[in-house]
């Protein structure tokens, strides 16, 4: 039966106790509660078989996207949180040599445990890409003519969406039952 590392769980427990589980929800109270009970949580978290582990539903809300628009935003249980960001952690080195290693060039997450429970580098975040976009924009002599913007947050959700659209369509067009079209 494979089985997350106790480690692994206890660096994860600090990390969520320490950080947080999300910038856009409030900090959840039972982190209290995880913090005081965390050598008992990662014993009963270690035992959970990893391939018959069953997630809670995440909490789902819509929040705000910008000046005039929402995105949904989901926000894990506090133990599957735990259990996911373990599971992360434990194969994070291999994911990160897959990637180029620390020193790839680009701004997305690098992962890079620290002392203080921190998952990723310091020095690979947005505002880190704001101000090398600032450097290029001020500095650039010309060289750049043209700015793309681009928000995929929406992409999957509108993906889903158009697919499962295209779906009833197919039913739709190829089903023998009358009245079917009433359905959707």
């Amino acid at each position: 039966m494979p089985h997350l590392d106790r480690e692994a769980l206890l660096w994860s427990l600090e990390h969520i106790t320490a950080h947080g589980d999300t910038d856009i929800f409030p900090y959840p109270f039972e982190f209290d509660f995880l913090r005081e009970r965390k050598e008992e949580i990662a014993d009963a978290l270690a035992a959970e078989n990893t391939a018959t582990f069953r997630p809670l539903s995440s909490l789902d809300s819509l929040v705000p996207k910008s000046r005039h628009g929402f995105r949904v935003a989901h926000q894990l249980y506090p133990t599957d949180a735990i259990f996911l960001l373990a599971a992360t952690f434990s194969i994070g080195p291999q994911i990160e040599a897959a990637r180029g290693g620390l020193d790839r060039p680009g701004f997305s997450y690098k992962f890079e445990p620290s002392d203080e429970f921190a998952m990723f580098a310091p020095n690979c975040r947005f505002g880190n890409w704001l101000m090398n976009q600032y450097g290029h924009a001020m500095f650039g002599e010309g060289q750049y003519t043209h700015v793309v913007e681009a928000d995929i947050a929406d992409f999957y959700s509108e993906f889903i969406t158009i697919a499962s659209r295209i779906v009833c369509w197919m039913l739709l067009a190829t089903s023998p039952r009358p009245g079917l079209s009433a359905l959707f």
